[in-house]
């Protein structure tokens, strides 16, 4: 269902052609997982016994996972970081999806570093943190497809609005157009036709 704010349900089925989110516009994955930097006392944990944990990382992610040496890592750093004198620099890790299409990159980019660091930081199994990654995404896709239908609602209201009759209401406008299907131009031709929102019955006092 779609629901425009302050406005009520609609059943987005119902709804025109640019108010269904082509797949394309899928919500684009937060800046803030561009870049893996994980601190160095984590790394084995990452790599596991003889590579095993990122071999399997990368291949249930689909992403090449490069660790830089100790020694190209280090002499990026001109000084010791952290509180304590000697302290090694954070390690930067460089993470690259071999998909075809740009969103199918960022997804399984941000899945991986996702994973990653769940299971450096966490100290969650590997099978324990993709899940757990997998299930954070698909309600962040959720909310951004809800947030985006939500805003598609009400300009198509306002634009409904803009040729309709003056005693009609945005409750009025949204019940035509999804009753139109979506159609505004049909929409604003039920509503010319007299048509408003159903009026829901009185409930009987108990």
């Amino acid at each position: 269902k779609l629901q425009a704010p302050g406005l009520p349900e609609a059943h987005s089925c119902c709804l025109s052609p640019r108010l269904a989110r082509p797949s394309a516009m899928a919500p684009v994955p937060l800046s803030t997982d561009c870049k893996l930097v994980l601190p160095t006392n984590v790394i084995g944990r990452l790599i596991g016994r003889g590579g095993a944990t990122i071999r399997e990382l990368a291949h249930l992610t689909g992403c090449k996972i490069t660790i830089p040496p100790r020694s190209a890592e280090s002499s990026c750093a001109n000084e010791p970081v952290g509180p304590e004198q000697g302290e090694e620099a954070p390690v930067s890790i460089s993470v690259r999806s071999n998909a075809a299409s740009i969103d199918a990159r960022e997804i399984s980019e941000v899945r991986c570093r996702r994973a990653a660091r769940l299971l450096c930081e966490k100290r969650f199994s590997l099978e324990k943190a993709l899940a757990k990654v997998d299930a954070d995404m698909k309600d962040e896709k959720e909310a951004e497809d809800l947030a985006w239908q939500d805003r598609e609602a009400k300009e198509a209201v306002g634009r409904v609005k803009q040729g309709c009759p003056e005693d009609c209401d945005d409750v009025d406008v949204l019940a035509a157009l999804e009753e139109a299907c979506g159609h505004e131009d049909s929409a604003v031709e039920l509503l010319f036709g007299g048509y408003r929102a159903p009026v829901a019955a009185p409930q009987p006092a108990p």
